[in-house]
């Protein structure tokens, strides 16, 4: 289902966008994955998502690839506390490091020398870490802000392994509120008739969605065990009238018994 719809000008960032939903998602639902597309990645976004506890996880990327000759960040085990602060780093050879507060501003891990003498990563000068003038340990220095854009391209790394194509799956349902307009432009100008004429679309598709679920609950004959479960005032002789009197109640008590959280995609149209 459609849970949040936003509308702005084109020069708008969507992450800006998911920075003003993000509290009424969080209020409203269960939300602990967040899945996109590459605009919704920003530093604002990944502060106002690790506040609410949400994973985002990006099906793009925008900006700049890091150097593959060279190990970024994300190439590291990054293990945080509850707040997101790093608190262990292992690299990519398998040496773990407790991570501490720079002097100024952001992280430094501290590296044995004598393991990081032998790597052949540090042999061939693909790790940032690096010798200091006046300690030898190998230091690699970071910010909060490198940190959540290195988790985020390691969740888009995962998500490029497992099979399918949940985008596919999504702009089909960004497509079905656009359908009804002419060559998918609203006839209306003004955010505020724009607006009310999107808003009226997703509900739309919202009903047709849980009509059809309804349907195929009538069909395969779990349509009274739902209601059983629900508890009515009075059993619906219709999915009309069911759908305007218990669309809350039937909808999500089966997913409520199950224990299952909907996921929540985030996508422009």
């Amino acid at each position: 289902l459609i849970l949040d719809v936003r509308v702005g000008p084109n020069n708008i960032d969507d992450a800006a966008l998911l920075v003003d939903a993000m509290p009424d998602l969080a209020e409203r639902t269960d939300i602990e994955e967040l899945y996109t597309d590459g605009g919704y990645g920003s530093d604002d976004a990944d502060t106002t998502l690790n506040a609410y506890g949400v994973v985002q996880i990006q099906t793009g990327l925008r900006g700049n690839a890091p150097d593959p000759n060279m190990l970024s960040l994300s190439d590291f085990v990054i293990e945080q506390d509850d707040q997101g602060v790093p608190t262990h780093l292992t690299c990519p050879q398998g040496q773990r490091v407790a991570v501490e507060r720079g002097r100024s501003t952001g992280f430094v891990a501290r590296f044995d020398p004598g393991i990081c003498a032998d790597c052949p990563l540090q042999r061939q000068g693909r790790c940032r870490a690096a010798p200091q003038k006046r300690n030898p340990r190998f230091a690699l220095h970071f910010t909060q802000a490198e940190v959540f854009r290195a988790k985020r391209r390691q969740h888009h790394r995962d998500y490029r392994r497992t099979p399918g194509n949940l985008r596919a799956a999504v702009e089909a349902t960004v497509r079905s509120v656009k359908h009804p307009f002419r060559q998918g432009k609203l006839p209306v100008r003004g955010l505020f008739r724009v607006t009310c004429m999107v808003i009226a679309s997703a509900a739309m598709v919202n009903v047709r969605r849980i009509h059809q679920y309804w349907t195929w609950l009538m069909q395969s004959g779990r349509f009274a065990h739902i209601f059983r479960a629900g508890k009515p005032s009075s059993r619906p002789s219709t999915p009309a009238s069911a759908l305007c009197t218990n669309t809350r109640r039937l909808h999500w008590s089966p997913l409520r018994r199950r224990r299952c959280r909907p996921h929540i995609t985030c996508f422009s149209c």
